[in-house]
């Protein structure tokens, strides 16, 4: 099903950001976390820029300036294009 995967919920959750619809996304990406999966460092990069930039369409500058401190205190990606978003 489409929605066992945790990197599928983390796509629709991008995708809901880039249509405006924040709140959507939100419940997306807070069921991704909630998944069983194992977390490394460059997927909690992605979901936690995700719920930044949400919560920050929401006006919710507190959690989005928490979400951003999360994502800048993880340790540089040996991966290159999650090295390169990183460095943005």
């Amino acid at each position: 099903p489409l929605f066992a995967l945790w990197n599928n919920r983390n796509t629709l959750g991008a995708i809901l950001v880039r249509a405006g619809r924040y709140r959507d996304a939100l419940a997306e990406l807070e069921a991704c976390q909630a998944m069983k999966r194992s977390f490394t460092d460059d997927n909690r990069f992605s979901d936690f820029v995700l719920f930044a930039l949400a919560h920050a369409r929401l006006g919710n500058r507190a959690e989005a300036e928490r979400y951003l401190k999360q994502t800048r205190a993880l340790p540089q990606s040996p991966d290159i294009a999650t090295g390169v978003e990183q460095r943005l």
